[in-house]
């Protein structure tokens, strides 16, 4: 019976032994998981154990070339007077030459056209001004731009089949460039 009890005791101390030796070793594997984890133990993680996106962008590669970045777009280009009827509902600038110029002196309400690269009937584009705005031109616009390569800039519309532009402030009107086609 000693021998059973001896035999017992030893079990029991191989046992407490091996209880140990299996703790140690799930504690080392546990650090050794948090160490190599490719992300950082600190890292926030979702339910799924992916990382969450960071509010930060990650810093660039040091690799001896600047970053390319590329540019916002710039202000669209300017619109030819045929090209207009393209653009309608949109705010374009139109550039022509005024080649006709009128404002209906007979008619309610007195507005004032400047037709660009042809005159009335067949003019591509046309650049109505109401009376109520006239008043804030320094001269006659019909006088001011006639013969003149002008660019305006405002929302496109069509009036009875015809794109249009309607100038509301002298602003929207200026002489364009010699050198622009």
């Amino acid at each position: 019976m000693a021998k059973a009890i001896g035999r017992d005791f030893r079990d029991r101390e191989r046992g407490g032994m091996a209880c140990r030796t299996l703790a140690r070793l799930s504690a080392l594997v546990a650090l050794g998981l948090v160490l190599a984890w490719p992300h950082g133990a600190s890292e926030a993680r979702s339910r799924r154990g992916r990382p969450r996106p960071t509010s930060s962008p990650p810093a660039p590669l040091a690799t001896g070339t600047p970053e390319v970045r590329p540019t916002p777009p710039g202000p669209p280009p300017p619109l030819s007077a045929t090209e207009a009827a393209s653009a309608v509902g949109r705010t374009r600038t139109v550039c022509g030459v005024v080649a006709s110029a009128r404002r209906l002196a007979l008619t309610s309400p007195r507005l004032t056209f400047l037709n660009l690269d042809r005159p009335h009937p067949g003019s591509p584009f046309t650049i109505v001004i109401r009376p109520e705005d006239r008043g804030r031109f320094t001269d006659p616009p019909e006088q001011a731009f006639f013969g003149r390569r002008i660019c305006a800039s405002g929302v496109i519309e069509i009036h009875r089949g015809h794109p249009q532009m309607v100038a509301r402030d002298p602003r929207q009107i200026r002489l364009a460039p010699a050198d622009r086609p």
